[in-house]
């Protein structure tokens, strides 16, 4: 019975810890489902294309946005998701350098409660009705807006 209970905890903290891995800023590959917005009322412009790492100091993969206005295309409970112009560039670095990549059909989704652990993020299409998180951003990708990029 003893030994039940120590597996048990000890599972407990692996889930507990895993879980406050993955909130925040970071990798972290999550389905979404999403309702489309049929009449889209707002959307993000990006000034110039911003490169966006999931780590400040040597950052393992990353995201690219590009240039250009992002209509707002569907939302969720907590985001809304504005689709990219074209595609979004994903890379896999090492030491800095870009060692694989992928363009894809994606964009940028943005937290609806402005007080949010995430508040913002890079996600891909999957289906019609849902979207895949590729990459969580952080309070400082927010305190970019006005000089790299706007929601109107």
């Amino acid at each position: 019975m003893l030994q039940i209970k120590r597996v048990v905890c000890l599972t407990l903290c692996v889930l507990l810890i895993s879980a406050c891995k993955s909130v925040g800023v970071g990798s972290g590959f999550e389905e979404r489902p999403v309702t489309q917005v049929s009449e889209p009322a707002s959307k993000v412009q990006f000034n110039d294309a911003l490169v966006w790492l999931d780590s400040a100091q040597q950052g393992k993969r990353g995201v690219r946005f590009l240039k250009g206005e992002y209509p707002l295309s569907a939302e969720d409970d907590e985001y809304w998701y504005f689709q990219a112009p074209s595609v979004i560039e994903m890379a896999v670095l090492e030491g800095g350098n870009v060692v694989g990549g992928k363009k894809m059909p994606g964009g940028l989704m943005l937290a609806k409660d402005e007080l949010a652990t995430v508040p913002a993020g890079a996600y891909i299409d999957n289906e019609t009705d849902s979207k895949i998180l590729v990459l969580k951003m952080g309070r400082d990708f927010m305190a970019l807006k006005g000089e790299k990029w706007q929601k109107q």
